[in-house]
């Protein structure tokens, strides 16, 4: 822990507002371009060209590690479901493994619609 830089552990769970977070990043940043390797200056500038979007966080305080969650269990559902030739095929296999899934059941059980069929 000793070779991180403090401002960093700034933000784990310490930063509850967002002028204290915006205080945490300026530090950050700070360090980071002070740093003599130019790879950590290079990440300094791409964070502070998120800057705003990384702050949102502390503003809304929600994440999309829900939609990354279903996106990957879509994806091993496209791995699962080479055999099938149609749409429907392809959205069973979804469903099937979205809804046997504990962790999103209760979730999709509010937005999940029937298949339209033509």
């Amino acid at each position: 822990m000793s070779h991180v830089c403090p401002a960093a552990l700034s933000f784990d769970g310490y930063c509850y507002t967002v002028e204290e977070a915006r205080n945490a990043f300026d530090s950050l940043y700070s360090w980071m371009r002070r740093c003599r390797l130019q790879p950590m200056k290079d990440a300094a500038t791409t964070l502070r060209n998120h800057k705003e979007k990384i702050l949102a966080y502390f503003y809304h305080r929600i994440t999309n590690a829900v939609c990354e969650g279903i996106n990957s269990m879509i994806q091993a559902a496209k791995r699962k479901a080479r055999g099938f030739n149609t749409y429907e095929g392809f959205a069973s296999m979804i469903y099937l493994l979205l809804v046997n899934s504990n962790s999103l059941s209760l979730t999709l059980s509010k937005y999940s619609y029937p298949l339209k069929r033509e």
